[in-house]
């Protein structure tokens, strides 16, 4: 169930400050569809919401209007729904971003009303009504008739279970007969895995129930754990809850911030306090990146030579840029898209499939850029004759040096190294104990 917040004092209120109005003047083919993007702007500022019955009627009347029209007014109606602020002065349509400046319940609020837009829009996807009907069709298990309803407690029933129990003075007796009425368990969505009462698949039923949040379910990449909180109390054991783990997102720029390895954050940090450490991190970076690099075909070919990967010349990573350049040109003349859209991927132990993919154009286009982009930092890096924190102050004190800095930090988010070794970031000790104090808590939860 969602949680609101408490009513803020008034005294909590920013004043608002006047808003920026921004013309918003699409390229509308003929004067009668210029006329009919002000109407619908002028009827859509005097509403309420931006699915009333008057902003309805004005979509239904789009049909036979020109594509242009249809999009600049569905993004305008977009607009509205998410909080944006639209008037009409002289015949011109103006919109303002959302007043962020305000009381946290109402910003909350702004912000639900938004989710709930996209989740509702995505109800409404034939593939995910289908879904949903599908799960709610009854249908036979085990001689029983079953459907999602039936992972679905009696309120009435559970609520009046509950006044029992508070109504029990002895707080002993009270928690054995709370323990009767709800027993919650956790049960783990694993592939393949189903619901011993209704027989749906677990992840079928998972995602169900995300459905019901107020924003919209989106599957996130990388790894991912879903938990269904289950009630043993009665049978069959309804659904009480979901929860998930997942890999979190690489970059997140709030998070990134507080903890310190923000671009921005580094840089500053290896500017202000330069050390030894942090400057042997930038090298171990960029060392563990080139190790990664297939290269064999640059070699065999005299591109370039193992001397230059150690010591790059400036004309090595100019021919890498024009090979890069010349094989994406290749690639995108002769691009196949059953050559990069496989059923199955290769096997991990598949050496010979795997360097026929990275001998591609589209690849090779991408590890000589690379290749590039990281002997370009490491010739940045060599001009010191020792990583010192002098050396490093030195680097990052010119534009040259920043940028090389800039694309370490950013080379090493990207690569997989980065997922095994954050604590060899350079961070302040301050912030490193906070960190790991943040792990502590977090780790103590789980258990």
């Amino acid at each position: 169930m969602e949680q609101r917040d408490r009513e803020l004092p008034p005294e909590v209120a920013v004043p608002v400050p006047e808003p920026l109005w921004v013309p918003l003047v699409p390229m509308l083919l003929t004067p009668s569809d210029a006329r009919a993007f002000r109407s619908f702007a002028t009827n859509l500022a005097g509403s309420e919401a931006a699915d009333s019955g008057a902003t309805a009627d004005a979509l239904s009347a789009l049909a036979g209007r020109t594509p242009r029209l249809r999009a600049s007014i569905l993004v305008l109606r977009d607009l509205a729904r998410q909080g944006w602020r639209i008037r009409v002065r002289r015949s011109t349509v103006e919109v303002a971003k959302p007043d962020r400046e305000v009381a946290t319940v109402a910003e909350k609020d702004r912000v639900r009303t938004q989710l709930n837009v996209e989740r509702d829009e995505q109800l409404r996807a034939p593939a995910v009504r289908a879904f949903v009907k599908s799960m709610e069709v009854r249908r036979v298990h085990r001689g029983k008739a079953v459907s999602i309803f039936s992972l679905m407690r009696d309120g009435t029933d559970l609520a009046q279970h509950l006044r029992e129990v508070t109504a029990i003075t002895d707080p002993h007796a009270r928690e054995r007969a709370l323990g009767h009425v709800v027993q919650p368990y956790l049960q783990f969505v694993s592939d393949g895995a189903t619901c011993e009462w209704t027989g749906y698949p677990l992840v079928d039923i998972w995602r169900y129930f995300r459905h019901t949040w107020a924003s919209p379910y989106r599957s996130t990449p990388g790894r991912s754990m879903m938990v269904i909180v289950r009630d043993a109390a009665i049978e069959p054991h309804p659904v009480i809850g979901i929860a998930a783990l997942s890999s979190s997102a690489v970059q997140i720029g709030a998070r990134d911030k507080w903890i310190g390895w923000g671009s921005d954050e580094l840089l500053h940090e290896m500017a202000t306090v330069p050390t030894v450490a942090a400057a042997k991190w930038l090298l171990d970076v960029v060392n563990g990146a080139m190790d990664e690099v297939f290269v064999d075909d640059f070699l065999e070919e005299a591109i370039i030579s193992r001397q230059e990967l150690r010591l790059p010349r400036p004309e090595t990573i100019e021919s890498l840029e024009r090979e890069a350049t010349a094989h994406r040109k290749l690639h995108l003349k002769f691009v196949s898209s059953a050559e990069h859209k496989r059923e199955r991927p290769f096997e991990v132990d598949d050496s010979e499939s795997w360097r026929r993919a990275a001998r591609s154009h589209l690849f090779r286009s991408k590890r000589a850029e690379l290749l590039a982009r990281l002997l370009r930092a490491r010739r940045a890096l060599a001009k010191a004759k020792r990583l010192t924190a002098a050396a490093l102050a030195d680097l990052v004190s010119t534009g040259e040096g920043r940028r090389t800095v800039r694309a370490i930090i950013k080379r090493a988010k990207a690569g997989r190294r980065w997922r095994t070794s954050l604590f060899a970031v350079p961070l302040r000790r301050t912030t490193r104990c906070s960190v790991e104090s943040w792990l502590a808590c977090c780790l103590r939860a789980l258990r």
